[in-house]
């Protein structure tokens, strides 16, 4: 079970008074925000729960300080084994040698066993799809059990495969230098993952590794998917492989792994906007970012503008991220648009399973909102 999903056992809950995570705000010198999440530990939420709640509430989250409290009371051996074991492996520290980063390969020629449709639509990703997509898929599927340290998908590899995780865990490596190979991210149940190589017929960008026994759904690519997806004008489902490709060029992913931005092509809605439409508005809530997949847009303070995006850009991040919801800036179509917004209760729902992207996002939207402070005081 990925740590963000645990109820959070303190070793010294027993030991203190009902306020002991109180004396702990004050000795380990928490902020604000801290103290409120040691609370919530303290009477054994999750990560995952202090994120819902949150969002229930329209609280704002401080990942960073979530991450950085967690490492603290690690540190300080506040927290059961098993679970640091956990937080630990989500941090991608983890580096292997090329020989030996798996046992074992899969053997993509095992027959493999039927599964449920009720499983299969139970992933958001196949839920999204067109009804003959979804039929055509779910027909080419098989069900696989497979070992621990079990290597499903090798880098560079061209297999047009997709997979399911159903339940265990996986690891996500990418080549460190030419011997040794680092984990980026674990993948936990449900995920879908090899969207890359399955729809676009690209090398795999990454080594898939099982971290523990797994059930996975692997589904070979049909050719008569190709007349479908031509043929797909209500969902779109064209306009989501050209969202691979523009995510793939984005600045705001070029940290994450090839797995995670595929993950990110498919969430949300893909919305039109015609010229000089203003898709938001300085000063207001907000509850959704967005991704540019073609035209150009302009981000204003006020009267001065102080970014233009294209396609491959993100905006929207700050307000969710560092404003506690608040928009910093309006913007405004300069052409028409194609947009991808990502509404912030999908986004959460990937995050709360997830603290180590939560908090890179966050940083990387502290930095974006000093960049804008730094372009503005230029302009002015």
């Amino acid at each position: 079970m990925k740590f963000e999903k645990r109820k959070v056992v303190l070793k010294r809950m027993s030991e203190a008074g009902s306020n002991w995570h109180a004396k702990l705000v004050t000795q380990l010198k928490l902020t604000e925000h801290q103290a409120e999440y040691v609370a919530a530990l303290a009477e054994g939420k999750s990560v995952e729960e202090i994120f819902l709640k949150n969002l229930e509430q329209k609280q704002w989250t401080d990942f960073v300080g979530l991450w950085n409290l967690l490492e603290i009371l690690f540190k300080n051996k506040l927290i059961l084994e098993p679970l640091y074991e956990d937080f630990t492996a989500s941090c991608g520290e983890e580096t292997r040698s090329a020989k030996q980063l798996a046992s074992a390969r899969w053997d993509s020629r095992s027959a493999g066993k039927p599964w449920s449709y009720e499983e299969f639509v139970a992933f958001p990703f196949f839920r999204s799809l067109p009804p003959a997509v979804q039929d055509l898929l779910f027909r080419q599927s098989r069900l696989h059990e497979i070992a621990p340290a079990c290597q499903i998908i090798r880098h560079g590899d061209m297999d047009r495969r997709l997979f399911a995780l159903l339940e265990g865990q996986v690891g996500v490596y990418a080549a460190l230098d030419e011997h040794r190979k680092i984990r980026k991210h674990v993948l936990p149940s449900p995920s879908v993952f090899g969207e890359r190589g399955f729809f676009l017929n690209q090398p795999r960008s990454a080594d898939i590794v099982t971290l523990t026994q797994c059930r996975v759904a692997s589904i070979l690519f049909p050719n008569q998917l190709d007349d479908l997806i031509q043929k797909d004008k209500a969902e779109n489902l064209s306009y989501r492989l050209f969202v691979l490709n523009t995510i793939e060029s984005s600045p705001f992913f070029q940290n994450f792994s090839a797995e995670i931005r595929d993950r990110f092509a498919f969430l949300g809605k893909i919305l039109p906007y015609k010229e000089q439409s203003v898709v938001v508005k300085e000063g207001e809530f907000a509850d959704s970012m967005y991704f540019v997949i073609q035209g150009s847009l302009s981000a204003y303070q006020g009267k001065t503008s102080i970014r233009v995006m294209k396609a491959g850009d993100s905006f929207g991040e700050i307000a969710l991220f560092v404003n506690g919801g608040q928009r910093s800036a309006s913007v405004v179509c300069q052409s028409e648009c194609l947009l991808l917004e990502i509404r912030w209760q999908d986004l959460i729902s990937l995050l709360s399973q997830n603290l180590k992207l939560a908090k890179e996002f966050q940083e990387l939207a502290v930095k974006r909102l000093r960049d804008d402070e730094n372009r503005k005081s230029r302009v002015a």
